[in-house]
């Protein structure tokens, strides 16, 4: 069983909290000032009816035309953080899933979770005798495929970003620390896809310098590697040392986290 530094899905934890906050701090705003029109509508009303007439029946119908304008907008906010909050969740249950997944590793393994850079975090980082390997979780639907550029395709349509350039450049950002943490040691950093949900159809050397997995692939994948320069138990410890420390430099990271044995022993086969 791999040693493991940290927990899986931190950062998204952290996200979900603030979302959950956000979404309630809106539904509850959008019922105060609800209720505070209505009753401002209904005291103008009954207040005015004799004074004012059809005046007050007009004003009270453009204040409730104004009130649906409101609760449409509040349902829509309600609505998009509601979605948000959903794929927030699910990419925590994949970083969890990818997590239980490398747990199970030989126990000459070492796991790092969410390690933060300038670029943003990378969901996990394993280092041991095949190399080392630096994983970000998608939980991505459908099929994922090449562009014949170097970049993805989601069911045959670009996605919304260069997830493929823009997760090298984390992974070089990384390394160029190692080379102060870990003198002496220059390892190849392999950039890895890991998908929970996807049908992956993009083969090795399609996707540039990122390689795409499922999850179910992970343990072969990384114990079984034959690609890269092997590491001595001498340079995997320097270099889980460098990591770790890479890790401790950001506030809140905790990495006291430790492996719990998978059930059954051996590699974890989670679905």
């Amino acid at each position: 069983m791999a040693t493991v530094v940290g927990k899986p899905g931190r950062f998204l934890s952290q996200e979900v909290e603030r979302k959950e906050h956000r979404l309630l701090t809106v539904i509850i705003a959008a019922v105060g000032t609800l209720e505070f029109l209505l009753g401002v509508a209904l005291g103008l009303f009954v207040g005015n009816w004799r004074r004012w007439g059809w005046i007050a029946l007009l004003v009270v119908v453009a204040m409730g035309l104004f009130i649906y304008a409101a609760m449409k907008a509040a349902e829509r906010r309600v609505d998009r953080l509601q979605r948000e909050l959903r794929d927030l969740l699910r990419g925590l249950r994949g970083e969890d899933l990818v997590g239980y997944r490398l747990e199970g590793l030989p126990e000459e393994f070492r796991v790092v979770h969410d390690l933060a850079t300038e670029a943003g975090n990378v969901d996990h980082v394993v280092i041991g005798p095949t190399g080392v390997f630096a994983l970000d979780t998608k939980t991505w639907r459908g099929t994922v495929a090449s562009d014949g550029n170097g970049e993805l395709l989601l069911n045959g349509t670009p996605p919304d970003k260069p997830y493929v350039h823009q997760f090298v450049g984390r992974v070089m950002g990384i390394k160029d620390k190692l080379k102060v943490l870990a003198r002496g040691i220059d390892p190849y950093l392999q950039a890895v896809f890991v998908f929970t949900s996807a049908y992956v159809d993009a083969k090795w050397g399609t996707t540039g310098k990122v390689h795409c997995v499922r999850d179910e692939q992970l343990y072969d994948y990384i114990a079984k590697s034959k690609a890269g320069r092997k590491l001595m138990p001498s340079e995997v410890e320097t270099l889980s040392r460098a990591f770790k420390a890479l890790a401790s430099m950001e506030a809140g990271f905790d990495g006291s986290g430790e492996a719990k044995k998978s059930p059954g022993g051996g590699h974890a086969n989670a679905a």
